[in-house]
């Protein structure tokens, strides 16, 4: 994938207590979703990219078609972008997910008013299917079938 078709660069690295974390992939516009056993690391990557944990190392940042690069984070050059500043939603995994909505509802709350004006069910509704959490959610709960499907989600506008 070149710099013009990607919507997300991410290489960082992180020493965790278990492991050391060491990411790197490029993705494009649309919903990303990242699948892995507990414990992997997926929401310390998330985490990352939303800038609530700083990376030990690396480079996180968002294109805009052929638009300049937008650094979220360069350890090398000491760029660290505030998360309020960086426009990226992150919802918490566990005991934060309303129980009384829908997988989807809790993937997209936010992404903030008038989101499906804005076409991104389209993107959100097949990403939690895809990963069978729509029909566990009916029957244990959104925030139970989430946590049991170790579903981390991403969506992003159009």
């Amino acid at each position: 994938m070149d710099r013009e078709t990607c919507a997300l660069e991410v290489d960082i690295q992180k020493k965790l207590r278990q492991f050391d974390l060491d990411v790197q992939f490029r993705a494009g516009i649309g919903c990303l979703g990242i699948l892995g056993p507990s414990g992997c690391g997926k929401s310390m990557t998330l985490k990352s990219i939303a800038g609530i944990v700083r990376p030990d190392g690396g480079k996180i940042s968002l294109h805009h078609g052929a638009g300049p690069e937008h650094v979220l984070f360069h350890k090398e050059k000491r760029i660290d972008e505030r998360p309020q500043l960086r426009r990226v939603g992150y919802l918490f995994q566990n005991y934060a997910l309303f129980p009384n909505m829908t997988v989807e509802q809790n993937i997209a709350i936010g992404l903030g008013r008038g989101w499906r004006e804005r076409g991104v069910a389209v993107r959100v509704v097949p990403a939690a299917s895809a990963m069978g959490a729509t029909s566990a959610a009916r029957a244990m709960g959104a925030a139970s079938a989430v946590r049991a499907a170790g579903v981390v989600s991403a969506a992003t506008a159009p």
